[in-house]
């Protein structure tokens, strides 16, 4: 609150992920963010922060931490630094997000100078199922949407945050088996989420295995036990627990062309 309160504080980044930031939840106030708004920018833990702000009605940024991202060892990432610069220093639309020429799930070392990821060639986006082009606002984070609750008991999902929204997810490669994959979707489904998508985009997770195994399990689920084939999904994207990243803004309008394999964001990131 004070970050945020605070004329000379201009942006606000978190520093690497956890398990904690919910426990700053009673502390926070939704009015003194939505009369001081500014930039606030990070993924993984703080994802509970992000849906706290969305419902005060700011727009943050699903996107780079800083130990995790700009600070890493061997270097901030070009792909990264691109659409960080690109998002927050130029107010028009961010465009399309084309993929990396290189990824990364390789672990940080934050204590070995010389100690550098190993990267990949990037084979691009993975069209899991659906047709044509589709347009919505941007909401997500990872796996834990469906545990999640505010201190009021409420969960961090409301339908109306879903409706015709395009869906962002990810998560830590140990958090997304195929059967934890199949459970998510199935809680979408349950919830009534997947009939009201517009799109799923689904981030990169798992170094040196093809999407197409978890592609598989999520049209088992999607089409075979709820039959939304139409619904546009796509993975293999560059944003989460991966690198480099692209950032995702809370609220923003984007486009899914599954046809094609492009994802656009079709507003800018931050206002003149």
């Amino acid at each position: 609150m004070w970050a945020f309160e605070n004329k000379e504080v201009k942006a606000i980044i978190a520093a690497i992920g956890g398990n904690d930031a919910v426990s700053l939840l009673p502390y926070l106030s939704p009015d003194t963010i939505t009369d001081n708004p500014k930039i606030f920018c990070g993924y993984s833990d703080i994802m509970i922060l992000h849906l706290f702000c969305f419902r005060a009605g700011l727009m943050t940024y699903y996107g780079d931490n800083l130990l995790t991202s700009i600070a890493e060892t061997g270097g901030w990432h070009p792909y990264s630094r691109h659409w960080f610069e690109k998002t927050f220093s130029d107010s028009s639309a961010i465009g399309e997000i084309v993929p990396s020429k290189e990824w990364s799930a390789s672990k940080d070392n934050l204590t070995d100078r010389s100690y550098k990821k190993v990267y990949t060639p990037n084979e691009g986006y993975c069209r899991v199922q659906g047709k044509g082009k589709v347009s919505g606002r941007l909401f997500g984070g990872h796996t834990d949407l469906r545990t999640l609750r505010f201190p009021d008991g409420s969960s961090v999902v409301r339908k109306e945050d879903m409706n015709g929204s395009i869906l962002f997810f990810e998560d830590i490669p140990e958090f997304c088996t195929g059967d934890q994959i199949e459970d998510f979707f199935d809680w979408l489904g349950q919830m009534g989420y997947l009939e009201t998508l517009s799109g799923v985009i689904i981030g990169r997770m798992r170094m040196q295995q093809s999407f197409e195994t978890y592609a598989e399990r999520i049209r088992r689920i999607v089409t075979g036990k709820y039959h939304c084939a139409d619904l546009p999904i796509m993975g293999d994207l560059n944003f989460g627990h991966s690198s480099p990243v692209c950032i995702l803004p809370y609220g923003a309008e984007a486009e899914l062309d599954i046809d094609s394999l492009k994802f656009s964001i079709t507003e800018s990131g931050v206002k003149e």
